[in-house]
């Protein structure tokens, strides 16, 4: 959209679908439209019916985006909401760990005591990338 931005001149339209798919909120939304306006472009939303060359239109697209940016901002205090009342009953977010501490400890002392990791991730299931990252190696001199 940026792209096809910079390419317009006056007299061309930009014409979209649906108008609260077209920035990412209202700020930014009305800056692109400000910018639009400057370089003579108009703009149409086929669904919303609104056309920035009307008086009409320009009231219909501060509202819809007034609307959307509200809906927006219920839908992120709700979300919200919803974690904190996960938080205080002790959930936490995310899925719950693979692995237990001591199941980590006990990978750790197969490494310490001279097993491969690549037999310690076959045993338990696990990729060779992450005991690399939680068991590094140590002590190996580079040039």
């Amino acid at each position: 959209l940026k792209e096809l931005i910079t390419v317009m001149k006056s007299g061309d339209e930009l014409i979209v679908w649906k108008l609260d798919r077209i920035g990412r909120n209202v700020l930014h939304a009305l800056l692109m439209f400000q910018n639009l306006h400057e370089k003579g472009v108009n703009f149409r939303s086929i669904t919303d019916g609104v056309d920035l060359k009307t008086a009409s239109g320009r009231y219909n697209f501060r509202n819809i985006l007034s609307a959307a940016q509200y809906e927006s901002d219920l839908n992120s205090e709700r979300t919200l909401a919803g974690l904190a009342i996960a938080r205080s009953k002790g959930r936490i977010g995310g899925r719950r760990p693979k692995f237990s501490d001591e199941q980590w400890q006990q990978m750790g002392a197969l490494i310490a005591a001279g097993k491969s990791r690549r037999y310690v991730a076959r045993i338990y299931n696990v990729g060779l990338s992450t005991l690399y990252k939680r068991f590094p190696v140590t002590g190996i001199q580079t040039k």
